[in-house]
């Protein structure tokens, strides 16, 4: 079997699955990982001595680690190795990220060249989106036959997907030009694909959802663009944050990548774009209307890696130091404005500090030399961990699912995707889908307030209907059958605080039918509504499916818990 750079060749894998699961699974095992590389070994036949040897050090692995977390539990898997969802796709997976609306997530599977795509309420695969750059779509000059997805950022609420390609199958050595995809999450096809510089990592986009940061690598630089018409890219430039990079071929491109800049984050409501440079620590300030780098912050932890905005702070994650640190923003702005001191907050918390995400006041953080996940407050308090397989990187998280990626290091561990389910989670914030902070103020320097743990109604105008009459078994509150006659009890409901969103889709037709399986399956009796959502930014409209009327967060949640149980997206909103 071939290899390259540790990771099997997607053709190989593809034509002899069976070798190459197992050829993986002994080596995972051989590097002393944790139970899931050592679940199926009898189905894929490791020998007996083998399987007695790994379940030893596993089963010594986890008496003698961290007590895992009791609120992020285990679940499955999604990969070579499952067994309820196994998938030959999963080769080294970089990334992972949910659809800030619909009940799916995209995992960025590097080394297989493509996006795959899984329903966050069964994990099946519901769609594979291959990144082949051919005469369509090719960028001039690139030659480019496959792209290698690395990272990704939603906007206009969520129906565009923008991946970066770490480099393409026609330039092994990633010294060339780059690119990046866009992809409709409508269709779950790549619509286009937008040259860019070398080494493309880390893909950003402004609270507006207007313009996208695309960090290079490979280049000590970071291209902006103005995506304000989706279908109509407009390059603005790019910002020079250090010298250009001589990259020989046959060098190493993750390490021969001069600041090695990654983390961006744009500060809402100022013009100030921030890359962590992970080659020499620190932090680089960019003005993105002048394009310029106005500061250069040195003395945070080592390798800054993960850079994101929750309320009125910017935290990020240091690689080599294993930390967590975070800077409040209005002391942020004037260290830069101003040169006044600056205070940051850290906190050591294992090993190879990698992807960080908050989500409902909680930090998430891919700890790949811990070989755990660890979670904790904002302020770094009361810190909790669970085993992942070796070695996690990416991660993400949405109402009651944590999703984390592994992608192996020298051939050993890796090409999984584990699932955990939280159990101590409050409803998530409904936030802009083109950042994971809320929307600035109107004011230059305000800082944006600390998000609400309980999920709200987003801006943009809504027409409630209730659902057609499919089935009698579609009933209101009052157990009568619900239908547009309904009125009285329809405004009853709809004037309560608290509704139930369970699913969107892009059409009536299509939210209808779902409707209709609803209220002929375990969950029939309930008031089904028909919810017509319209985003003035993107001129798009969902028709979601909603349960209207509570009273209470608490009654919502009472409801929710039978579709957990069956897996199923269930997600109480306040209006």
């Amino acid at each position: 079997m071939n290899y390259r750079s540790g990771h099997p060749l997607q053709d190989d894998h593809a034509k002899r699955p069976e070798m190459y699961s197992r050829q993986i699974t002994e080596s995972t095992c051989r590097k002393a990982s944790i139970h899931p590389a050592c679940a199926n070994f009898k189905l894929i036949g490791i020998p007996s001595m083998l399987q007695t040897w790994c379940l030893a050090v596993a089963f010594w692995i986890a008496a003698t680690a961290s007590p895992a977390a009791a609120s992020m539990t285990w679940i499955g898997e999604i990969g070579p190795f499952s067994t309820t969802s196994r998938d030959f796709d999963v080769v080294s997976p970089k990334s992972v990220l949910f659809h800030p609306v619909l009940p799916k997530f995209y995992v960025n599977a590097l080394e297989s060249g493509k996006t795959l795509v899984y329903d966050s309420r069964s994990l099946a695969k519901i769609g594979t989106i291959t990144h082949a750059t051919g005469r369509r779509f090719d960028a001039k000059g690139s030659g480019g036959t496959l792209g290698k997805p690395v990272e990704g950022v939603f906007t206009h609420k969520g129906r565009y997907l923008w991946i970066t390609y770490y480099r393409l199958t026609s330039d092994p050595t990633g010294t060339k030009p780059s690119m990046f995809a866009q992809i409709d999450t409508a269709t779950d096809t790549v619509i286009g694909v937008h040259a860019t510089g070398n080494v493309p990592k880390a893909i950003a986009t402004n609270s507006a959802g207007d313009r996208l940061a695309v960090t290079l690598w490979g280049e000590n630089a970071v291209s902006l663009y103005d995506v304000r018409n989706p279908l109509s890219v407009r390059p603005l430039g790019t910002v020079r944050v250090g010298a250009p990079v001589v990259a020989r071929p046959g060098t190493n491109r993750d390490r021969t990548c001069g600041l090695c800049l990654r983390g961006t984050v744009f500060i809402p409501g100022t013009p100030y774009l921030v890359v962590g440079a992970m080659h020499g620590g620190g932090l680089a300030v960019i003005d993105t209307t002048s394009f310029s780098v106005v500061k250069t912050i040195a003395g945070t932890p080592a390798t800054p890696r993960h850079l994101t905005i929750y309320g009125d702070h910017l935290y990020f994650s240091a690689n080599v130091s294993g930390t967590v640190a975070r800077i409040r923003l209005e002391n942020l702005i004037a260290h830069v404005e101003r040169g006044e001191a600056l205070d940051i907050r850290t906190k050591r918390v294992g090993d190879g500090a990698r992807t960080l995400k908050i989500v409902a006041g909680k930090i998430y953080v891919a700890l790949n030399g811990s070989r755990k996940i660890a979670r904790m407050n904002l302020d770094f308090s009361n810190v909790e961990y669970t085993q992942a397989a070796p070695f996690p990187v990416g991660l993400d998280v949405k109402d009651d699912l944590l999703v984390v990626t592994s992608q192996g290091q020298n051939g050993a561990g890796g090409h999984r995707v584990g699932v955990y389910r939280i159990s101590d989670t409050e409803p998530v914030v409904v936030e802009n889908a083109a950042s994971n902070h809320p929307a600035p103020s109107p004011a230059r320097h305000d800082a944006p307030v600390e998000p609400p743990t309980v999920a709200r109604e987003p801006a943009g105008s809504v027409v409630a209907s209730a659902a057609p009459p499919v089935a009698t078994a579609v009933r209101a509150v009052s157990e009568t059958p619900r239908n547009e006659g309904n009125g009285a009890v329809q405004a009853a409901a709809a004037n309560r605080p608290i509704f139930i969103h369970l699913e969107s889709h892009t059409s009536r037709a299509q939210a209808e039918r779902s409707v209709a399986t609803l209220a002929a399956g375990p969950f029939k009796g309930l008031p089904y509504v028909i919810s017509e959502f319209h985003a003035p930014q993107s001129g798009q409209t969902w028709f979601r499916v909603i349960i209207d009327g509570y009273e209470s967060i608490g009654a919502a949640r009472g409801v929710c818990d039978r579709f957990h149980a069956a897996k199923h997206y269930c997600l109480p909103m306040r209006r």
